[in-house]
């Protein structure tokens, strides 16, 4: 895997698999873009990498919200003048019964798990063409 001066933003960067994979990527060389809701999870992520010697910059961004997607893909290439590699990783899940789940809920799960997917790939590919 090839990161040297490469620029990577990952989503659900916050904790779980999404830490492990912005504190790969910075192993590897990359500077990463740290993106989770969790305002102070994903700051967490940022100092592991930071004091490990990586470099890594971290957004509280909702990737349910179009205009914060945005915001996120233009601060990172104004700040870094590129983005090469977008890890699309923020996921939910609803841990109580169908029976249950209120409207809300499933909406902020296909937020989440849908059209955050879809607003990162829509909005990042431009910067990757």
């Amino acid at each position: 895997m090839r990161l040297k001066e490469q620029v990577c933003q990952v989503t659900g960067a916050g904790s779980g698999i999404g830490r492990a994979i912005t504190q790969c990527f910075a192993k590897k060389g990359a500077t990463v873009v740290a993106v989770d809701v969790d305002v102070d999870a994903v700051k967490t992520t940022q100092e592991k990498i930071t004091i490990a010697g990586g470099i890594c910059h971290s957004l509280s961004v909702d990737v349910s919200q179009e205009d914060e997607v945005k915001g996120a893909i233009a601060t990172t290439v104004e700040r870094f003048g590129q983005r090469n590699v977008l890890h699309n990783n923020a996921g939910i899940s609803l841990l109580k019964p169908v029976t249950e789940t209120t409207e809300a809920d499933f909406d902020r799960l296909l937020g989440v798990n849908l059209k955050g997917v879809f607003f990162g790939c829509k909005l990042a590919i431009p910067y990757m063409l």
